[in-house]
């Protein structure tokens, strides 16, 4: 078999390597990581079912070597290969165990093992998971990618992808699967299949580099894909892209084991198991290249075998097998490459990382702190929240918004932006850098990481409150998205009718009323204006109408009340002109939020953005 071929290969040479001894201890960690905890899984053995999961807490700096054991009384299973979350579960690949198992991401309890046999009841040797609307793909080494519904647990459907696939990624409502092929260590496999999700079967396969691995896609659809050349480990290591249109772009000056996309940056190792030399680099998937070519520096690494980042504070986690025998560990550097603490001896093989962040219910604004200095202007677009207060003229509404949002704690409430255009505009006493923005957004029950209540709203920020830049999101690139939206809304008459509107693509529609809002108008009352006109960027429609609810979908990253709070975090460094070219700023203290999503629901009314508050992470 494969793996245990690999194994053998692994410990014959890394047993050759001098091991360093550097006084890192764990007591350096500091609990203010913006997660509860972080996950560790360790793949243990071959057939000597000792794989593990381990958690660190890092407010109580408390370390348990295998939660998993201690909270279900039993153990994970041999040879644990991926771990992925998916809403509030964790999905654990165990190979040689023929399992996956879902666990509480809250307690570390089992709530189910699911068993991947084909009809015989034989191991299909799942290896790796992704997931899509609802479902998870499990591709397995007896050549299938088996469904999963992620709500009653149950395997749906199997259908055929290539030989042995080590990787899989799902982009553009495709399936990628990253075929390593023959198991016997003889004959390396070099394609990739491409499952079609709404009819379920293969439609294609192209020809890659030779025994392909890793793979994730990246904000415009590009699949990234890393190989591993030959069997006996010395490669070569190639990164490769795959467009939608099913093109190859080979990266020959970089090498890549292994990698982890995070808002279209590429983290990437390479370990050489023959000249025991590891690499990591940190690249711009974007624009196709390498930002930093020697992102960690020194020879604190050893044998790089996973990686990660805390999206909370941009942390890149690594995880470090050692001999490959003994128990590895974790190391985490800033998001500059700076080693900052060790998480030590937390397992074997340690090869996947998972981050586990403050529950918070997306009702309002739980345990936040809140930096606002001040609330500048506040012009919300027409909306069934708007006019609540009652106020009558711009400086009483401006001051009721200011009541709300100026709380230290955080726990004034929340604030309505109402239809697309709608914005505010937020200053600070300290520059922003990294920054978490408060709303209300929530996802349904079953539909975890998928949405719910979501209304996206597009992130502004200036240095000096006349030039502003976006922030770009996840569907900035999306064809779907319109940069050069405009939208006039017109004063109804009488005042308390729905309110008319019309855009400059040739759209119009109503902001309509409603029996739970019941104020005199929708239309702001404190203006005289007869039109209210807004531009920017229209997102796409996120609506979809379930059987029992209308749904909102949470963009992937970038927007403000669209992800629960916990995950709503930004970046400066995402900051865009308005040809899209990245802008370096360095003292930005103003932010401007509007809805951006034009979408009327019968159900829930207008999408309209909230906002509750802002904490500033990281300077």
């Amino acid at each position: 078999m494969k793996n245990a071929y690999i194994i053998i290969l692994i410990l014959f040479f890394a047993a050759c390597k001098d091991l360093k001894d550097y006084p890192l201890p764990q007591d350096d960690i500091n609990g203010n990581q913006g997660a509860a905890g972080v996950y560790i899984l360790c793949e243990g053995l071959f057939a000597q079912n000792s794989a593990s999961l381990a958690y660190y807490a890092f407010e109580e700096k408390r370390f348990t070597r295998d939660i998993f054991s201690e909270r279900n009384g039993r153990k994970l299973g041999d040879t644990a290969n991926d771990m992925q979350q998916y809403g509030g579960k964790i999905y654990i690949v165990v190979d040689n165990s023929g399992t996956v198992e879902v666990v509480d991401v809250r307690t570390g309890k089992s709530v189910k093992q699911i068993p991947i046999r084909n009809a015989a009841g034989k191991n299909r040797h799942p290896r790796c998971i992704a997931f899509h609307e609802g479902k998870a793909y499990v591709a397995c080494f007896d050549s299938t990618v088996c469904q999963i519904d992620t709500t009653t647990f149950e395997i749906e459907k199997t259908t055929q992808a290539g030989a042995y696939p080590d990787g899989i990624c799902i982009a553009d409502n495709n399936i990628y699967t990253s075929n390593s092929g023959e198991r016997n260590g003889t004959k390396t496999g070099n394609t990739v299949s491409i499952i079609d999700i709404p009819s379920f079967r293969k439609i294609k396969e192209i020809a890659v580099a030779d025994n392909p691995f890793k793979m994730a896609a990246d904000s415009e659809g590009d699949v990234y894909l890393a190989s591993r050349g030959s069997y006996r480990g010395d490669g070569p290591y190639m990164l490769q892209k795959i467009n939608k249109q099913m093109n190859i772009t080979s990266f020959p000056n970089i090498e890549a084991l292994n990698f982890c996309i995070v808002r279209d940056t590429a983290y990437i190792y390479c370990y050489n198991f023959v000249t025991q030399q590891n690499t990591v680099l940190t690249f711009d998937c974007l624009r196709e290249q390498v930002i930093d070519g020697d992102f960690i520096k020194g020879d604190m690494l050893q044998t790089p075998y996973g990686i990660a980042v805390n999206t909370q504070n941009g942390d890149v986690y690594i995880a470090d097998a050692g001999s490959f025998t003994a128990t590895g560990d974790v190391y985490c550097f800033d998001k500059k490459g700076a080693y900052k603490f060790k998480i030590s001896d937390v397992g074997i093989n340690p090869n996947a990382m998972i981050f586990a962040y403050a529950e918070n219910s997306g009702g309002g604004n739980n345990k936040t702190i809140n930096h606002i200095a001040e609330v500048i202007d506040y012009h919300p677009a027409p909306g069934q929240f708007i006019g609540e207060g009652g106020a009558a003229d711009y400086a009483a509404e401006l001051q009721r918004v200011r009541d709300i949002l100026l709380r230290a704690d955080g726990a004034g409430g929340l604030v309505s932006l109402g239809a697309w255009g709608g914005y505010i505009t937020l200053g600070f006493d300290e520059p922003l850098q990294r920054f978490r923005i408060y709303g209300n957004a929530y996802y349904y029950a079953g539909y975890e990481n998928i949405g719910g209540s979501c209304e996206p709203g597009i992130v502004m920020v200036s240095e000096n409150g006349a030039e502003w830049y976006e922030l770009r999101g996840a569907e900035y690139n999306n064809p779907q998205t319109i940069h050069d939206y405009e939208i006039t809304y017109y004063k109804p008459n009488p005042i308390g009718a729905d309110v008319r509107w019309t855009d400059n693509k040739g759209g119009a529609g109503y902001v309509y009323r409603n029996n739970y809002h019941s104020q005199p108008s929708y239309y702001p009352l404190w203006t005289n204006a007869e039109t209210l006109t807004f531009k920017g960027c229209r997102l796409p429609d996120n609506g979809e109408q379930l059987s029992g609810a209308y749904l909102l979908h949470a963009f992937a990253y970038g927007y403000a009340d669209n992800q629960p709070n916990a995950e709503s975090v930004f970046d400066i460094a995402d900051a865009v002109d308005n040809a899209g070219n990245a802008v370096a700023l360095n003292n930005v203290r103003y932010l401007r939020v509007y809805s951006a999503v034009n979408l009327y629901n019968a159900v829930i009314g207008e999408v309209s953005t909230e906002i509750g508050g802002v904490e500033i992470i990281d300077n």
